[in-house]
């Protein structure tokens, strides 16, 4: 099949396409082929709570079972490999029209023979995102704050999720199962459009292509999230957009925006700023070349009065009372200021598009540039305090 320039199985190539209803009017018609019986069993089966019936022309998930304003609500797998969500209620214009249905305009609807309005929507980003904010609120990732988590992303994409989510029921640990990072996954309008893959340093391998499974961030989401949906327990889990990076190139701040706002549904944001440190900056020996970092980088004279005062009071950490002087705030200043404004204007940027909604944030600094050595990476004691 083909979607504007790439030519994709998506049942064989999951995690790709940002929904898993590509095929709408086939989804349609083959919910219809199945026989009324059946969904009226569905129903019953879900408000009383009892093992869901098996049609193997279409299986539905009890883990995203839910009656929801008087109306059933469940993810169906179809044999295309197509999913959607099915509601079964009582007609009303929500089910036709959209303008209040929790999910939206559906794909088509009908009312069977014992009255009942079948109706099938797509399992596209955004209604997925409904659904697990509105009628299975424990299904979908959250920013877990504190919380000790495994981050448990797959290179293999979806062929370690079903265990994943059985291990965490199982052994009672917090997780971030959907995790790739700009190594691993593109994004789905330079993959549509056919343009050519960026480039990621790796220390000791040099320059590689991002995007090597073939996933995008969009896709991923959407299969993670529908996977959730799927399996019989509903563990807190995180959805990690995982190392987007910022080089020292002009503009590249304006690339991991663009994967912010293809990532807007995560819920944790790792931001690898690891190339705009200044490692030269730590070797500076003299008060005035040191001090002029403070104010070459720190532009507002009482932001520069507010760090000084800060770090040469006498503060303690980890048991430890420590007095930083002027020399080594400006050689710190120096080596992380640049990258901390650009933490500031990123965080700022995941706020605006998940409309002010939570999210973690973790920031790297442990990744090793081009042309810098392992060992002048490593964190000495005065840049942990």
């Amino acid at each position: 099949m083909k979607f504007k320039k790439i030519e994709i199985e998506p049942r064989k190539n999951p995690a790709v396409l940002d929904t898993a209803t590509w095929e709408p009017k086939s989804a349609w018609n083959a919910v219809c082929a199945v026989d009324e019986s059946y969904w009226k069993l569905v129903a019953k089966v879900v408000r009383e709570g009892h093992s869901l019936p098996i049609d193997e022309r279409c299986i539905v998930f009890a883990g995203s079972c839910a009656e929801y304003r008087a109306s059933c609500f469940f993810l169906a797998d179809l044999a295309d490999g197509q999913q959607v969500f099915i509601s079964l209620g009582t007609p009303n214009s929500e089910l036709t029209d959209g303008k209040d249905s929790p999910l939206g305009k559906p794909i088509s609807s009908r009312s069977l023979r014992d009255g009942t309005c079948l109706a099938v929507y797509r399992t596209d980003s955004a209604t997925i995102d409904r659904y697990v904010s509105l009628i299975r609120s424990d299904k979908g990732p959250k920013a877990l704050g504190a919380t000790p988590r495994l981050g448990v992303g797959s290179r293999m994409t979806v062929a370690a999720w079903p265990g994943v989510w059985r291990a965490m029921d199982k052994c009672n640990f917090c997780a971030n199962p959907i995790q790739n990072s700009v190594r691993e996954v593109n994004l789905l309008d330079d993959l549509l459009a056919g343009r050519q893959p960026r480039y990621n340093y790796l220390a000791n391998f040099g320059k590689v292509p991002e995007g090597h499974t073939g996933s995008t961030f969009e896709g991923l989401w959407v299969a993670g999230a529908l996977e959730a949906l799927k399996a019989d327990s509903s563990p807190p889990f995180g959805a990690d957009a995982d190392h987007i990076t910022v080089r020292r190139e002009a503009n590249d701040i304006n690339h991991a925006k663009r994967v912010i706002e293809a990532a807007h549904l995560y819920t944790f944001f790792t931001l690898d700023v690891s190339d705009l440190l200044n490692y030269d900056a730590m070797k500076v020996s003299s008060e005035i070349a040191s001090l002029e970092y403070l104010s070459n980088y720190i532009e507002k004279p009482n932001q520069q009065s507010e760090v000084l005062a800060c770090h040469t009071d006498k503060r303690r950490f980890a048991g430890r009372e420590y007095r930083l002087d002027k020399i080594v705030i400006g050689r710190l200043a120096g080596k992380y200021w640049k990258a901390l404004d650009a933490v500031e204007q990123l965080s700022g940027h995941i706020y605006t598009v998940r409309n002010g909604a939570s999210f973690d944030l973790e920031f790297s600094v442990d990744e090793t540039p081009p042309g810098i050595d392992a060992f002048t990476c490593l964190t000495t004691d005065i840049e942990l305090i």
